[in-house]
């Protein structure tokens, strides 16, 4: 994924693909 802006935004993008990988 796009690692390009806040930390944040990153760990938004990481918690989102965890989601995604338990479901």
């Amino acid at each position: 994924f796009c690692t390009t802006g806040l930390p944040s935004d990153v760990i938004i993008e990481v918690e989102e693909m965890a989601f995604h990988l338990h479901k």
